[in-house]
């Protein structure tokens, strides 16, 4: 089975996040230290802003640091989740990549996932309602400019919107962890399975659902989404057919694409 170095080849901003993300977990970096200027770090590691900022930005998703405005970015203090977050990437980038392990992850953010949009549902505000609207508006351009990298942004932020606006701090907590785990996988997936106009179509439905405050129907979008989303990732990335079986009961949702005639046998998701 080809690991995950073999499927994705490491952009530079990646590789500059995991260099940095060793410096601060050595504690050669103080908790509550400034790191050095995006400019500085350009010239120490040799690349542009653009990478840098990415790459702080991905430091900044893990619970690393965090960037204050006009300030600088800061060196946060460890916590147990983002312990756990670096424990699980280390199983998934073993040399051998077990398909048992992706399918059991993927299992785990969807019973999470549709947990927290059922709660997101019963107090759906127009703030959230606001949020998830740009996130689709930045999603539709992605598609549009057919960047798998902004497409990939706009539906994790997507998710921590939904996420954020549940209340609970202990799911919201495991899928940040999961998020952290999941991160090539789902730009994987982006590059590669995914019909992005199709999951454009899904995300929209959880969101209507949500905007009629059904929780109902917003756990059953939500679980179309992502049934879809892991089964083809595994399908056709690992060349493994999920263990799950058929999609979960009353799950399965047929979308006419925007090809035109021609169907999609489920509602789009992402891994």
């Amino acid at each position: 089975m080809a690991s995950l170095k073999q499927l994705v080849r490491d952009p530079l901003s990646e590789q500059v996040a995991r260099d940095l993300e060793q410096t601060v977990r050595s504690g050669s970096v103080a908790s509550g230290s400034r790191l050095p200027s995006e400019r500085a770090l350009a010239a120490e590691f040799g690349v542009n802003r653009l990478v840098v900022r990415e790459a702080l930005r991905i430091l900044g998703a893990k619970g690393l640091v965090a960037t204050r405005p006009g300030e600088g970015t800061f060196v946060l203090e460890a916590n147990p989740g983002r312990d756990l977050s670096s424990a699980v990437v280390t199983l998934l980038e073993q040399d051998r990549l077990d398909p048992a392990v992706v399918d059991e992850l993927f299992l785990m953010r969807r019973f999470l996932e549709i947990a927290l949009v059922k709660m997101a549902a019963k107090t759906a505000s127009p703030a959230l309602l606001g949020a998830l609207g740009a996130d689709l508006d930045r999603f539709a351009e992605g598609v549009t400019a057919n960047d798998p990298g902004r497409i990939a942004a706009a539906d994790e932020s997507y998710h921590r919107h939904i996420a954020a606006a549940s209340g609970s701090k202990v799911l919201s907590l495991l899928v940040e962890v999961l998020w952290a785990s999941l991160a090539n996988y789902q730009r994987l997936y982006f590059q590669n399975c995914a019909d992005p106009g199709v999951i454009l179509d899904g995300l929209a439905k959880v969101t209507g659902a949500l905007r009629a405050g059904s929780p109902a129907a917003a756990a059953k979008a939500m679980e179309a989404l992502l049934e879809h989303g892991d089964k083809e990732f595994v399908a056709r990335m690992l060349g493994h057919a999920s263990r799950r079986g058929d999609a979960v009961e009353g799950g399965g949702v047929e979308e006419e694409g925007r090809s035109g005639g021609r169907r999609n046998p489920r509602v789009g998701g992402e891994a």
